[in-house]
């Protein structure tokens, strides 16, 4: 897919935030209860009866607002019989080279004249 120019900028610029991270690290979370909810055929007010809560806040767990904390989360996978397991990556190491100008190439030129250099030549093999 492709994606227009702006768009692109703007992801390029906040992809690297805690912010943007939260927010994939969420959205993991809400899509996983849902896929478990699916499995197991439970709705929205099932799983409010399995944790003891009401269905709007079943709703709002899975809209994302407010913040589950890690209690909740677990809390939440055990009424789907699920544990939580907690994944972690490297992040990947990035190396900025600065760009550096160098120097125009010189010529270089042997300043020793041919026969010069022959003659000390013979002269270190003689000896």
């Amino acid at each position: 897919m492709k994606m227009n120019g702006w768009y692109q900028k703007v992801l390029d610029e906040v992809k690297d935030t805690l912010e943007y991270e939260l927010e994939g690290v969420l959205i993991e979370a809400t899509e996983q209860i849902v896929h478990h909810m699916e499995r197991k055929e439970m709705n929205r007010s099932d799983l409010a009866r399995s944790l003891g809560v009401s269905s709007a806040y079943v709703t709002k767990l899975l809209s994302g607002r407010p913040n589950m904390t890690m209690e909740t989360l677990v809390k939440v996978f055990r009424a789907l019989g699920c544990k939580v397991r907690v994944e972690v990556e490297s992040a990947p190491a990035v190396f900025v080279i600065p760009q550096v100008e160098l120097p125009k190439q010189q010529d270089f030129r042997l300043s020793v004249p041919l026969y010069q250099a022959a003659d000390e030549y013979s002269s270190a093999a003689a000896a």
